[in-house]
């Protein structure tokens, strides 16, 4: 694997990473508000703005603008005071890693790759239902005015990327997130996992 890139101290970031061998990190809702402290608490100490946030299963995004580095120091604090934690509830202390080793990084380094990397990280939360839409553990209602923001997040920091003007700003990243969506339904469907895989495995009568 090739080595990441320094960090830059003033950068733009899509962090996060994954559970082991991709198996959950988060059992329930509890998990989650739990990570969520531990993330505020971290943000405020390295005063990470953090621009949007998803949670997933089994692994969780940040779009976080750096103001004085401590990136590498603030996700090891992170994750091994959130997997202390488990592992000290479950009994699990010492018998393995609750999240991989490191973390990922990728720095954003104009306007638009911000735009386009909060749009990513939101649309992790988003599950579209028939005609309905739903939201899950992300920044994007907080963003868009539909729910209060989580203490770390900074909605504005986003927002002042698109327009001045709030209202203007929020319709203009709903277009970008709608057009998004709506080019993602276009897309062919992904076989399903016993059909990819019967693609790459030759059958008894091949060669």
């Amino acid at each position: 694997m090739p080595r990441r890139p320094p960090i830059n101290p003033e950068g733009y970031y899509h962090v996060g990473t994954r559970g082991t061998y991709g198996m959950p990190i988060f059992r329930d809702d509890r998990d989650r508000e739990l990570f969520l402290a531990l993330y505020r608490r971290i943000s405020t100490k390295y005063e990470w703005i953090t621009l949007t946030w998803a949670l997933k299963r089994n692994h969780h995004h940040f779009a976080v603008k750096l103001t004085d580095g401590g990136l590498s120091d603030g996700m090891r604090e992170l994750h091994g005071q959130y997997s202390r934690r488990l592992h000290a509830e479950l009994g699990l202390t010492n018998l393995g890693h609750l999240v991989r080793h490191g973390f990922f990084a990728r720095e954003a380094k104009t306007t638009d790759d911000v735009i386009d990397m909060c749009r990513y990280v939101d649309l992790n939360g988003y599950r579209g239902v028939r005609a309905a839409a739903k939201w899950e553990w992300c920044g994007y209602l907080g963003t868009m005015g539909g729910e209060p923001p989580r203490p770390f997040h900074t909605p504005s920091a986003l927002l002042e990327l698109l327009d001045p003007n709030r209202l203007s700003a929020r319709t203009k990243y709903a277009e970008h997130v709608a057009n998004e969506i709506a080019e993602r339904a276009r897309r062919p469907a992904k076989p399903p996992l016993p059909t990819l895989l019967s693609s790459l495995v030759p059958s008894p009568n091949q060669g």
